[in-house]
């Protein structure tokens, strides 16, 4: 009878007990599943790296936006939701306020009062 142990990267010991060829074989399987899988699919979603995934929500929307330049003059929230209503984003101000006020807490958008009224831009 021949014996083979093999730890998995989870910790877990699998002792395989059988004949040469059936060790031998057992082995080669579990070899070609680790080899089948890209260490993408063994990444829980939360290891991922965040600027490889898409951003689809509000935020993801505003930030859009910061990138083709929109924030290089300073905008009013009143501004950011045309802007995105423009696109096809029905998004109400009171969600774009909350997203704003995240991104400024990030340091990715800046905002002063301009006129009595608060202006943000890059």
């Amino acid at each position: 009878m021949a014996e083979a142990r093999v730890k998995t990267k989870t910790g877990a010991e699998i002792t395989i007990v059988g004949s040469g060829p059936e060790v031998a074989d057992i082995l080669a399987n579990l070899e070609s599943i680790q080899a089948a899988r890209t260490p993408r699919t063994l990444r829980r979603a939360s290891e991922r790296p965040r600027e490889n995934l898409r951003a689809t929500g509000p935020t993801g929307l505003v930030m859009g936006l910061k990138s083709e330049g929109f924030f290089d003059k300073p905008k009013t929230l009143g501004e950011i939701a045309s802007a995105l209503h423009e696109k096809g984003s029905l998004i109400p101000t009171t969600t774009i306020s909350g997203v704003v006020l995240g991104l400024l807490r990030k340091g990715q958008l800046h905002r002063k009062k301009a006129e009595g009224r608060w202006t943000y831009g890059n």
